[in-house]
């Protein structure tokens, strides 16, 4: 996870974070067949709640029918209230 001045990202998510999958590409056609790694970054924006970002990232990354119940919301709770 990094924190950054500012956030360019391809990724569709939440304001103030994204993330980069990176996986092997197994038959050359320029895309992963799978992911083994995923970079957050979060902007000065979210600096605060650092740890929400991390949280929505991870779901996003290993669920597979969306993110869990306290990242599905634009509040972004503490971490004391997940």
């Amino acid at each position: 996870m990094a924190l950054r001045e500012s956030v360019d990202c391809d990724a569709i998510g939440v304001s103030s974070s994204c993330a980069h999958w990176d996986g092997p590409d197994v038959d050359g056609d320029g895309t992963p067949e799978y992911y083994t790694d995923v970079r957050v970054v979060v902007a000065p924006d979210g600096h605060d709640r650092a740890g929400w970002h991390a949280g929505y990232w991870l779901g996003k990354s290993l669920w597979t029918h969306g993110v869990p119940g306290p990242f599905r919301s634009h509040e972004r709770p503490p971490a004391s209230r997940w």
